[in-house]
């Protein structure tokens, strides 16, 4: 089974996300050995001006701007992702917490999302996603639903993650696990 490992970071770079999507990689790797391929890390004009948009309005208004759920950025991302399906072929996309991303993705290859929390309840739980403008909850529920719905499977860290999804972005019991 070949499997996409979709991250816009390089998800061989330990410093990453404490270093999750590393080993996430590397524990896809020893159950499929030589056919997980990282499909990233990928690259935006739009990141850089993006997180100067965040700094300004961190300084200026006290609000928080989440860029990863930037359309522009995200529409770019799906372009280079589409460059390597044209190349290699997979079995299935894997795209930890990467929703905004399979949100703009349409493939007939099977996807499975992962995340330690929906958008939900991280909106008012972790400080960079508190105080968020309103265009940015709407972009990120946005995001989390399209991918919920668009995924074959759907994998979480915990029960409290996996109610979330099924309760407010009706994901299907059965398509919901916990690991």
């Amino acid at each position: 089974m070949r499997i996409g490992f979709c991250r816009p970071e390089n998800a061989l770079d330990k410093q990453v996300w404490s270093g999750t999507p590393y080993y996430m990689y590397r524990a896809l790797e020893m159950q499929f050995p030589g056919d997980v391929v990282c499909i990233g890390p990928l690259s935006s004009i739009f990141r850089f001006p993006a997180r100067m948009i965040r700094q300004a309005s961190r300084v200026l208004t006290h609000r928080e701007y989440h860029y990863g759920y930037s359309r522009l950025m995200n529409l770019e991302y799906v372009r280079q992702i589409r460059r390597t399906l044209m190349r290699d072929d997979f079995d299935v996309l894997f795209f930890p917490a990467s929703s905004s991303i399979l949100k703009e993705l349409d493939v007939d290859i099977p996807c499975v999302y992962l995340s330690d929390a929906t958008f939900r309840l991280m909106t008012n739980y972790y400080p960079h996603f508190s105080n968020l403008w309103e265009f940015n909850k709407r972009s990120g529920e946005r995001a989390e639903a399209a991918a919920i719905e668009k995924a074959k499977a759907l994998v979480y860290s915990s029960s409290w993650a996996a109610r979330s999804a099924i309760e407010h972005y009706g994901a299907c019991p059965e398509r919901t696990h916990v690991i």
